[in-house]
């Protein structure tokens, strides 16, 4: 029954994420596709025809923040983050494993600071009316919502993980528990 349960939340908590994560990757390709092609005649422009296009820099700017953002917790879910394992790979299996939930859970809490704090900008910006300081006096609040936004796809995608590592923890620890008390007999 118990085992039911937690693969019941694993699933959905996956396929929230699994959603969360797709789009966002799918936008980004194109984004960047669009981002290299404006780059690469804004280049070209200004080099050979002495052109100035006044939002590509600007407009690059944010374009940056957005795949920064949105792409954190599709790099988290396919574990293609930096992993330095120097020290930990000498440890054990089980203090490993308490080692990814005491770091899943710190990251979670910095996470959401981050988020609260991104959703305060955004409604700094929304309510003041914020413009850039830059040449096309952009909007700043569409810009300003994509932080929480892609702080909070990772707060989940932390939440998967982190559940996952807690029930990986305790069916080992059971496992262990119940071995221990067959050699006994």
């Amino acid at each position: 029954m118990e085992k039911s349960i937690t693969d019941r939340i694993d699933r959905v908590l996956d396929r929230v994420t699994h959603i969360t994560t797709g789009f966002p990757v799918f936008a980004i390709g194109i984004l960047l596709v669009v981002w290299v092609i404006l780059i690469t005649i804004y280049v070209v422009g200004r080099h050979f025809f002495q052109v100035k296009w006044l939002f590509v820099p600007e407009f690059t700017e944010y374009w940056m923040i957005c795949v920064v953002f949105l792409s954190l917790a599709y790099t988290l879910r396919s574990r293609r983050h930096i992993n330095i394992d120097i020290v930990v790979r000498h440890f054990s299996r089980r203090v490993n494993t308490i080692l990814e939930a005491i770091t899943l859970f710190l990251s979670l809490l910095i996470t959401c600071f981050l988020v609260e704090r991104g959703i305060d900008w955004f409604l700094y910006a929304f309510s003041s009316n914020m413009y850039s300081p830059g040449p096309m006096h952009t909007l700043m609040w569409p810009i300003a919502i994509i932080v929480p936004i892609g702080l909070a796809m990772l707060a989940l995608e932390l939440v998967l993980r982190f559940y996952r590592t807690v029930v990986q923890a305790v069916r080992s620890e059971r496992a262990d528990l119940e071995g221990s008390k067959l050699e006994e007999l």
